[in-house]
């Protein structure tokens, strides 16, 4: 979108959830979500794993701002000046450690973690009982977000047709082929996706079984390799393209996610007997089955020849290394990233609508613009901002259509 300054100048402002070549960016989802064997008719989580973790609930604060970070600096990096040079880095290390990736990246881990625990109480109607709290969880917020992203359009001043809007509804627009009316939507098709296969687990009692979901993990991680092998030696055309790897790795975290809870379930959170649980070596082994070295761009980044942005696949490593690290062996749980955790998911849909309208009066107000601050001066106000409208979100939307899904599930 071109915008003038009070110079007359025109800046291009790139679009939200959008990095500076267009391309979608990860946010999180809801980005963000986190997760005693059942009996064959009841499942009830144990004392050792509560359906809340506090330090969890943290890592989402951790996985939310790292995705803001990330939008912060492409979308104020070509309307703002630099700043001093020592200070640089908070523009440019975001996009060399792919901040934004790295975030959502974290996030469908967390959500792998939570998810595959939410089918607690009795088996009977326990699937009527995901979906409802699901759909309530996620879509009042979510509609309240298109608002934000109609703003963005008319700020912009782009059309909106009908059929955009119908298909961003039903959170999954691109089956309908259109557009995401904000670029972090593509997560929540994925999240989706993921809540469709769970609900097939659990529907052949298989949820609980980790030598399964380890399998799907190391599946749907090794597939764009094998297809790769498949279409060499026998001239086929079967490689995925565009987004299908980012798709099914993403996936792979998910139940990579699933695995850990199991284990982290098993082992009263890793304080007891980590290291005889056959359950640790899995998830090693697991852990260790992400990490695509073979992977060229892994290879190029390691020898310094692409140090511009690290590779999918690293910022899998970080992510999944953060994960275990947080979870397992510092187990923060401070009252503000608490607070931060469990208001990621509004902090994660509407991050965008405030950064894009702070940039927008940058370079379109004579008074702001004037003002002349430079990047780093726009962390505080972007991220405060984002943080605010994410409280008021969560207050006034969110929780009480969790409280309502509560209540519409045990009718």
């Amino acid at each position: 979108m071109g915008t003038r300054n009070a110079e007359g100048t025109s800046r291009e402002l790139p679009e939200p959830g959008k990095n500076g070549e267009g391309k979608a960016e990860p946010a999180g989802d809801p980005l963000p979500s986190v997760f005693p064997l059942p009996t064959s008719d009841f499942r009830v989580p144990t004392s050792a794993s509560p359906l809340r973790i506090r330090h969890v609930d943290s890592l989402r604060a951790v996985a939310a701002l790292l995705v803001v970070w990330a939008h912060l600096a492409d979308t104020f990096e070509a309307v703002t000046p630099p700043g001093p040079a020592w200070l640089g880095f908070l523009r440019t290390l975001p996009r060399t450690i792919n901040a934004g990736r790295m975030g959502v990246m974290i996030f469908f881990a967390v959500s792998g973690f939570v998810i595959c625990r939410s089918f607690g109480g009795p088996r009977e109607g326990g699937a009527r009982r995901f979906v409802i709290k699901r759909f309530c969880r996620l879509y009042p917020a979510y509609w309240a977000s298109m608002l934000g992203g109609l703003w963005l359009v008319w700020l912009k001043g782009g059309p909106v047709t009908w059929p955009v809007v119908a298909a961003n509804a039903t959170m999954l627009p691109r089956c309908f082929g259109q557009p995401d009316l904000l670029g972090v939507y593509w997560t929540l098709e994925i999240e989706l996706l993921f809540y469709g296969l769970c609900l097939g687990l659990d529907g052949a009692r298989c949820l609980d079984r980790r030598w399964l979901l380890s399998a799907c993990a190391a599946l749907l991680a090794f597939t764009p390799r094998l297809l790769k092998i498949v279409d060499h030696h026998a001239g086929t055309h079967l490689a995925l393209t565009n987004g299908q790897p980012t798709l099914v790795l993403s996936l792979a975290v998910m139940f990579w996610g699933a695995v850990f809870r199991l284990v982290y379930d098993e082992t009263g959170g890793f304080r007891r007997g980590t290291f005889t649980c056959p359950g640790t070596w899995l998830l090693l082994g697991l852990t260790l089955a992400l990490i695509d070295l073979p992977d060229p761009n892994i290879k190029w980044f390691l020898l310094g020849q692409h140090p511009a942005r690290i590779p999918l696949h690293l910022t899998v490593v970080a992510a999944l290394g953060i994960f275990l690290l947080w979870v397992a062996v510092l187990r923060i749980d401070h009252v503000v990233l608490t607070y931060l955790g469990v208001v990621s998911y509004s902090l994660y849909l509407f991050h965008a609508v405030v950064l894009y309208t702070l940039a927008h009066l940058v370079v379109s107000s004579p008074a702001i613009g004037s003002l002349g601050l430079p990047f780093w001066a726009w962390i505080p106000v972007g991220v405060s901002l984002s943080i605010a409208l994410a409280a008021l979100v969560y207050r006034w939307v969110e929780r009480p259509a969790i409280a309502f899904g509560k209540r519409w599930a045990t009718r």
